[in-house]
């Protein structure tokens, strides 16, 4: 895949449907609620979402939460486990790979961002980042797990700690600062529960499907 070819903006999110029964389950844990009532293309629930955002001011990158990937964010120039950023079509790549699925979803005209609210994107997304000389916010494996669970709001692991996310909860923090998601517990989301809401409030649509063929 050339990633040159590859129309991102700024706001868009990357739903990923991975096949690994880590991915697998945390579909089924996060689709038993919603079907068959979910938008069509969300009544499965990805496992895994991430959000791209203006690089340098030169490139757009995917940034996401993860504790599955091997290669080197563009910020840490390492490995890392957490908040990181890579090119597009270098994890579209990944999922297509192992027979898996990612569909791209672009904010709606009315909420297209402006300017500022992309350099601001920008800064929140940095501000999450790892570099040489620090380490990335890490990845919340406990709110990744239970995420799917209703009893969610009750668990200790609920309670918000920004200086560790998982990959949806990174997305619905940064969006309710951008004012494209109302404010609540950014924990109480997951990758299913975050994309149908976004689907059905108007916010989001869906762009494109990168599927193997």
């Amino acid at each position: 895949m050339n990633g040159q070819d590859l129309d991102v903006q700024p706001g868009d999110i990357f739903a990923c449907w991975g096949t690994d029964w880590i991915s697998r389950g945390i579909s089924l844990e996060t689709s038993l609620t919603s079907f068959p009532l979910a938008p069509p293309g969300l009544r499965w629930s990805p496992s895994h979402v991430a959000l791209a955002t203006r690089w340098q001011n030169s490139y757009n990158v995917w940034a996401e939460s993860t504790s599955f990937c091997d290669h080197k964010c563009l910020s840490a120039e390492k490995a890392v486990v957490g908040a990181q950023i890579h090119l597009p079509a270098t994890r579209i790549e990944d999922y297509l790979e192992m027979g898996g699925a990612v569909y791209q979803y672009r904010l709606t005209a009315i909420d297209e961002l402006d300017f500022e609210e992309t350099k601001k994107l920008q800064k929140v997304i940095k501000q999450q980042l790892g570099s040489k000389k620090k380490n990335a916010i890490n990845y919340d494996t406990a709110g990744a797990i239970f995420s799917g669970l209703r009893i969610l709001p009750w668990l200790p692991i609920s309670r918000n700690n920004m200086d560790s996310l998982f990959c949806s909860e990174l997305i619905a923090a940064v969006l309710q600062r951008l004012c494209r998601l109302n404010r609540s517990n950014p924990a109480a989301y997951n990758p299913g529960v975050l994309m149908r809401q976004l689907v059905r409030q108007g916010t989001y649509t869906l762009f494109r499907k990168f599927e193997v063929a």
